[in-house]
């Protein structure tokens, strides 16, 4: 480990015999040790690692006292940004991006997000387990090659869901789930009523959308056209609504000065509580359903008693989930709970095991 002393040692060597009267010369020998010192930072031990964060944070005051001094302008503009930055006062592309392709922060890592990571890892590795048995019995015909298509689509966004969800981008996670109940309708629609294949396949967009749109193919299917809970993910998940807009800001309890109050809009997810909750729980009841409705379209492919037991044993999680995470919550912020409670009851008896 790089220890203070030897910092200290190393820049006294490198400014040892300079004529300190040429100060670019000093300049340049300083922004040296500086980069040495950024760049071997994680070498450091702790006295050390002390030392340059005050160095710097002294370096990023004065920095910015000089660059407010200055006329307005593009490079007074830029160099704003550029501190910005380095204060951890403006976001970074990259830091965005690696955000994401790394396993969510600690801070996201609470009981009701790591509950629903375990239950949705063993419950999707059993699904990818049973589309791996539908694709190896030979070829499939129309139109369940289309069906099993649309499952596909359903994992991929189950999974893109769950890792936008553990990563706190909840209005992106609520689109896929969403997209996840447009797939599930189709494949009905396509069991149910082959020859809308058809259309669907067309070029005839117009039509596609006044007769293959989700609330025409909920009709068809014989249900209501208006769906409460689509249209509560499409809200908060796919349009530019205002409660899509509420999901990505938060507002101050006390006003500042002058009476107005301060707004917070998030930038790289917006992990509010509430939202996080729910959309694990959606996610969850997501893959149930796409559990459970391949049952009944690849029933000639699967062996039916396990995948009642893969099922069963969701729903019991799953139920568990609500139970231990959503209803407390609920009643926490004075939600009525008992119809809540009944459903999740209900769902382990709705796949029965054999015996």
């Amino acid at each position: 480990m790089i220890t203070k002393a030897e910092l200290a040692d190393r820049l006294h060597k490198s400014l040892t015999g300079l004529k300190l009267i040429n100060p670019k010369v000093v300049s340049e020998k300083l922004r040296d040790h500086l980069v040495y010192c950024h760049k071997h930072y994680d070498e450091m031990d702790a006295d050390a690692k002390d030392e340059v964060d005050k160095v710097f944070e002294a370096l990023k005051v004065t920095a910015g006292e000089v660059i407010q001094a200055m006329p307005e302008s593009l490079p007074k503009r830029k160099l704003l940004r550029e501190h910005a930055k380095v204060s951890g006062k403006h976001h970074r592309a990259t830091d965005l991006l690696s955000i994401l392709e790394q396993p969510p922060v600690e801070k996201l890592k609470v009981p009701f997000t790591t509950d629903a990571r375990s239950i949705f890892l063993e419950s999707a590795q059993q699904l990818l387990d049973f589309v791996y048995d539908i694709k190896t019995r030979g070829s499939l015909k129309s139109p369940f090659h289309v069906c099993f298509s649309l499952f596909i689509q359903c994992v991929d966004d189950l999974l893109a869901g769950m890792h936008l969800a553990q990563h706190g981008y909840c209005p992106q996670a609520y689109a896929h789930t969403r997209s996840v109940l447009e797939c599930l309708d189709k494949i009905d629609l396509f069991v149910q009523q082959p020859q809308w294949l058809t259309l669907w396949a067309s070029d005839d967009e117009r039509e596609i959308i006044n007769e293959l749109r989700p609330s025409a193919v909920r009709e068809k299917l014989g249900n209501p056209r208006r769906d409460p809970f689509y249209n509560f993910l499409s809200q908060l998940g796919s349009h530019a609504s205002f409660k899509a807009f509420q999901a990505r800001v938060a507002v101050s309890r006390e006003p500042a000065e002058g009476g107005r109050r301060k707004l917070v809009v998030w930038v790289g997810g917006s992990p509010q509580e509430h939202h996080m909750l729910w959309v694990h729980t959606y996610i969850l009841h997501a893959l149930l359903s796409v559990m459970a409705k391949i049952i009944g379209v690849f029933e000639d492919r699967l062996d039916q008693a396990e995948i009642l037991v893969a099922c069963g044993t969701l729903a019991e999680r799953f139920s568990k989930y609500v139970l231990d995470h959503l209803v407390p919550w609920s009643k926490k912020n004075g939600i009525p709970t008992d119809e809540l409670e009944r459903e999740a009851r209900r769902w382990p008896a709705q796949f029965v095991r054999p015996e």
